[in-house]
């Protein structure tokens, strides 16, 4: 968190907050649910928010404080380095270049070179059904809760969101298959 949850509390404006997630089987009966408001801590629920609006709000922040954003820029290496800050070797528009920062963020998951850099690890795991993922809302029946909807071979997630209705369907196509069936950790 940045600035002691400043940027959570910025962003979850744009979000919707999900206290519970219960878990259904297809058809029939509640399986389980899980109720972060119970937690004793500030943050105790999930937040779900349209990816392309978060980017928005964070490159807004990130500007008022005189951050900068490198647009198609690859990471090359890290360089050694003794301060808490951190220095890299980047490529921008062919050319080769060194920056400092404090914190890095690689976009490519993984098969981030920041990441095998960092020599921080991944785990695949390949599953061989499809899912349904949604953001639907805003919704009466769905205030403040998610719903996972199970059965042998499906998965459907079911979240609120305040913003206008969201929706992502994966069919059995070749190309979906290969790439939005593999779940990441």
């Amino acid at each position: 968190m940045h600035h002691r949850g400043k940027l959570l509390d910025h962003v979850a404006r744009i979000g919707s907050r999900v206290s519970r997630v219960d878990w259904h089987e297809i058809g029939g009966k509640p399986l389980m649910t899980l109720d972060y408001s119970i937690l004793d801590h500030p943050y105790n629920y999930l937040l779900t928010i349209v990816p392309s609006e978060l980017e928005v709000r964070l490159r807004e922040l990130h500007s008022k404080r005189n951050g900068i954003f490198y647009e198609s820029t690859s990471f090359r290496q890290i360089l050694q380095n003794r301060s808490e800050r951190i220095r890299l070797e980047a490529e921008r528009n062919g050319s080769l270049v060194q920056l400092s920062a404090r914190i890095i963020v690689g976009a490519d998951g993984e098969n981030s070179r920041v990441r095998q850099a960092l020599q921080i690890p991944v785990r695949v795991r390949e599953y061989p059904n499809h899912f349904l993922f949604m953001l639907a809302g805003p919704v009466d029946s769905l205030q403040r809760e998610a719903r996972q909807y199970l059965a042998r071979g499906n998965v459907h997630f079911l979240l609120s969101s305040e913003q206008d209705c969201r929706r992502a369907k994966v069919r059995r196509t070749r190309v979906i298959q290969e790439t939005a069936c593999r779940y990441r950790t």
